[in-house]
């Protein structure tokens, strides 16, 4: 899978990151790392929490509102994503 597509998969769970009561991170993490591993590749759990640490609420709410826009070019939730990529096996990384 490109970079591209593993982008757009991990938009599809990322989105789950504001839920009713503002922030889960740990809710977040399980559903980025689930969907991962749905798409055949291993992520590096710790990798992803420490993403979700370096953003404040509010950056992780708006990150979740660009993500709910599939045409989404925010660089602030582009940067979020490549993080989340980087947290991938270099086994099982996208090419």
């Amino acid at each position: 899978m490109r970079r591209t597509g593993l982008c757009l998969a991990l938009a599809t769970s990322a989105a789950l990151i504001v839920g009713c009561g503002g922030v889960d991170r740990g809710g977040s993490r399980a559903a980025i790392v689930e969907e991962m591993r749905n798409q055949g590749i291993e992520a590096d759990v710790g990798c992803v929490q420490h993403v979700l640490d370096g953003y404040s609420d509010s950056s992780l709410e708006s990150i979740d509102d660009q993500l709910s826009k599939p045409t989404s070019t925010d660089p602030q939730t582009r940067q979020f994503l490549d993080a989340l990529i980087d947290c991938t096996t270099p086994a099982t990384a996208p090419p």
